[in-house]
C-alpha cells in the first residue's frame, strides 16, 4: 500500500474500554479529531447512522489541524450533506505543523482559549488522534491536559505508526504517548502495525481503513453503552 494512506488510517489493538466510576453520569460527549487521522475519522464515523446509535446522547464530532487543506475538506463535506449534523472546524495555524512536534505544541497553546472554549458545558471527552506527526503528538497532549483542568472526563484514542514509517516517528509517538498517560482519564493505543499483521497486504486501502474505523468505533460504542448502563442501574 501506498505510504502517504497508511498515515492517514487508524488502526487497533485494543479493542476493549473499562468504565471510569466518574462516567456514569455523563450525557454530553464530544468527539474531537486532531490531525489529519483524526479529521478522517470524525468524517467517516459522523457520516455514518450506525455510529454510537445505542448511546442516549448523540455525540458532537469536532475536527481540530493546523492543515487548512484538511480543514476545508471536512467544511466542504459539510456543505454536501446539508441534511447531517456539521463538524464543527478549528485551525490552529494556517499551514500544517510538518512533523514538527513543537510546532503543534506551540498552536495550541496560543489557541488555547478557544480549545478550552470547546469544552463548555461537556461530560465528556474523546480524543482521537494519530501519533508520530507533529499535529497529533503536539496537540493532544495539550487538548487533554486542558481538558482534565476543566473536569471532564477525558478518553484518548492514540493511533500509533507502522514499523515501516521509520525509528524517529516511532520514538515521537511513543513519547507522546507516555504525555498522554499523564493527563487522559483513560488512554487506549491503537496500534496500525499490529492491524497489519493481522490483515496482511494484501488488503485493498479502502477496505483497510474501513476496518479500521468499525474497529475504533466498536470501541467507542461499548464504553458508550458501559457509561449509559452505568447510568441506570
Amino acid at each position: 500500500m501506498d505510504r502517504r494512506y497508511f498515515l492517514k488510517g487508524l488502526g487497533a489493538g485494543t479493542v476493549g474500554l473499562s468504565l471510569p466510576p466518574t462516567a456514569s453520569s455523563a450525557r454530553s460527549c464530544k468527539i474531537i479529531g486532531i490531525g489529519g487521522a483524526g479529521c478522517n475519522f470524525v468524517l467517516a464515523s459522523s457520516r455514518s447512522s450506525t455510529v454510537l446509535k445505542s448511546a442516549e446522547s448523540v455525540p458532537e464530532f469536532i475536527g481540530i489541524d493546523l492543515d487548512l487543506e484538511v480543514l476545508n475538506y471536512v467544511d466542504a463535506d459539510n456543505a454536501a450533506m446539508p441534511g447531517c449534523s456539521p463538524i464543527k472546524t478549528l485551525s490552529l495555524a494556517a499551514l500544517g505543523a510538518a512533523g514538527r512536534v513543537n510546532r503543534g505544541r506551540a498552536a495550541a497553546l496560543r489557541k488555547r482559549d478557544a480549545l478550552r472554549a470547546m469544552l463548555v458545558r461537556t461530560d465528556v471527552v474523546i480524543l482521537v488522534a494519530g501519533l508520530g506527526g507533529g499535529t497529533g503528538s503536539g496537540v493532544t497532549p495539550i487538548m487533554a491536559r486542558l481538558a482534565r483542568e476543566a473536569g471532564v472526563l477525558t478518553v484518548a484514542a492514540a493511533v500509533t505508526p507502522f514499523a515501516f514509517e521509520g525509528e524517529v516517528r516511532n520514538r515521537t509517538a511513543d513519547t507522546a504517548f507516555n504525555h498522554l498517560k499523564r493527563e487522559a482519564d483513560l488512554l487506549v493505543r491503537f496500534s496500525n502495525q499490529a492491524l497489519n499483521d493481522t490483515t496482511g497486504d494484501n488488503i485493498d486501502q479502502g477496505e483497510f481503513f474501513a476496518l479500521q474505523n468499525q474497529r475504533i468505533v466498536a470501541c467507542l460504542r461499548g464504553w458508550m453503552e458501559g457509561a449509559n448502563d452505568a447510568t441506570r442501574t
